[in-house]
């Protein structure tokens, strides 16, 4: 039997991670470059709901992150917020609306992650490096939107 191990260990991903970004913009021929870090935050409100089902048990996190976003040499102040629902085989991240934005399994090591948001269609991956650190890249298209990111996170 293969051991198999679970990436986002509830008990290990709560704290800072530095994150690091880069962003090319095919539409408008330009390219960004993001450093900050991401703050992941146990939500008290909703810390562990459950359900009948073991498999509906999941671990309810608040993600943050803040940096500078950098292009043609002038600095931008940049910030998101997520949801992350860690289930015991999947996460979903989720916008502040609770509406999803996409899922992974816990134990596959790269996976393909996609998401439609009314025009615009994000096709992508992620890509775990270790139990501290992953990658994710998207290709991004729409009628206004055409570029690729890349983004690290590390502990």
């Amino acid at each position: 039997m293969q051991n198999q191990r679970n990436f986002l260990d509830t008990d290990k991903i709560v704290g800072k991670w530095q994150t690091k970004r880069v962003i090319l913009d095919k539409l408008h021929v330009t390219k960004f470059v993001y450093f900050g870090e991401m703050t992941i935050v146990s939500n008290s409100k909703k810390q562990i709901a459950f359900t009948q089902q073991q498999n509906n048990r999941f671990s309810l996190f608040d993600v943050k992150e803040s940096g500078i976003l950098k292009q043609n040499g002038n600095d931008y102040a940049f910030s998101q917020t997520y949801q992350l629902k860690v289930f015991f085989e999947k996460c979903d991240i989720l916008f502040n609306n609770e509406k999803l934005f996409f899922s992974f399994k816990r134990i596959a090591e790269n996976q393909k992650i996609e998401h439609s948001c009314i025009l615009d269609q994000y096709s992508g991956q992620i890509i775990f490096t270790g139990l501290s650190s992953f990658m994710i890249t998207f290709n991004v298209s729409g009628p206004k939107k055409q570029y690729y990111l890349k983004a690290l996170y590390r502990r």
